[in-house]
């Protein structure tokens, strides 16, 4: 799988976004605990949209890869 370009697996094999160690699940499971994007832009200053939305991306492409598995 090639991840967004913005995503690198991290020292713990963790998707993170780059040069932040900010794992993709943390922005993932802040926003489903009801953070909104401007939270986490404020919390965490050294991420932007574009890093939130290729989180998103990761989590998609994931999801199509192990359907793909599951159809087979």
């Amino acid at each position: 799988m090639d991840l967004p370009e913005r995503i690198h697996i991290g020292a713990d094999d963790k998707p993170c976004i780059r040069d932040t160690g900010i794992t993709v699940e943390h922005v993932i499971g802040l926003l489903a605990q009801g953070w909104t994007k401007n939270e986490i832009l404020t919390k965490h200053a050294n991420i932007s949209i574009d890093d939130i939305r290729a989180c998103f991306k990761y989590v998609a492409m994931v999801l199509h890869e192990q359907s793909a598995i599951h159809a087979s």
